[in-house]
């Protein structure tokens, strides 16, 4: 059965629920669908995508010659909405003919600017990009942390030998992260700053879909331990090519939360792996 739905990421969160992270809009309406169709699923779990106020995107090529006022004004004729529910922050540190800008706009708006793709102002071009923040550290060059809170040796963004980047000397390119991934098949010969990085893509992939949140009413550690016990599942059901014996499972929620993934993370193998 192909329920539509491509699960980019699975995670718990802090206060105990777990999301499902989705392609988009569309498939977050299957997945609440999903669940909301199910009589037993429906009357353990409360699901539903989060209710974000403000979003955040992207301008660059912005003529330095225009106030921010300028640009709001502008901005806000274009979308037709008021200039007082937009707010612009610069992201370029260095004089320059073009700025980079985050624009911080009600969510109505966002799909309205995302889809224009880019602003005329007179004669320059603005282009318009969907705000996704990730994190590199700039000391070890993974994801996920700043280097001030790192506790791991030192790694270069260019070679990914163990010292500084500045001090590199190297004429040849190899990026950490993709290295580690030990996977012939994925170029390496680039820096762990590129946006080339298999990683790094991977990640832009995830932070770009769309978040459904499923209330559970179990532990963190229950909803961790639920989500990797459907996914080896699923991984160990792929490898035999025939039905596994399943664990035994305590509990009508985390059996009914387990029936769910595993459907979903089968379907996601069958129709789109990953």
């Amino acid at each position: 059965m192909n329920l539509g739905i491509h699960i980019q990421k699975l995670h718990p969160t802090n206060k105990n629920n777990l999301v499902i992270r989705v392609s988009d809009e569309t498939e977050a309406h299957k997945l609440i669908d999903t669940v909301r169709n199910n009589d037993e699923l429906n009357s353990l779990f409360t699901v539903d995508t989060p209710k974000l106020i403000t979003k955040r995107v992207i301008l660059t090529r912005v003529p330095s010659s225009y106030s921010d006022d300028q640009i709001l004004k502008f901005i806000s004729s274009e979308l037709s909405c008021d200039v007082s529910v937009l707010s612009l922050k610069k992201l370029s540190k260095l004089q320059s003919p073009f700025y980079t800008y985050m624009l911080c706009l009600p969510e109505i708006y966002e799909q309205s600017i995302l889809n224009k793709g880019r602003f005329l102002l007179d004669f320059h071009t603005i282009i318009i990009k969907k705000y996704i923040k990730i994190t590199r550290c700039f000391n070890c060059q993974c994801f996920g942390h700043v280097s001030s809170n790192c506790k791991y040796l030192t790694i270069c963004s260019k070679c990914s030998q163990s010292h500084h980047s500045k001090d590199c000397k190297s004429d040849v390119y190899c990026c950490i992260n993709c290295k580690s991934l030990q996977d012939t098949n994925i170029d390496t010969s680039h820096c762990a700053d590129s946006s080339l990085c298999s990683v790094f893509q991977r990640l832009m992939k995830e932070e770009s879909s769309t978040p459904v949140f499923i209330r559970t009413g179990l532990t963190k550690e229950q909803v961790t331990t639920t989500s990797n016990m459907a996914t080896n599942i699923v991984d160990a059901v792929s490898l035999a090519g025939s039905s596994v014996s399943l664990p035994s499972i305590n509990g009508l929620r985390v059996q009914m939360l387990a029936y769910l993934l595993i459907m979903l993370v089968w379907n996601n193998r069958m129709n789109s792996p990953l």
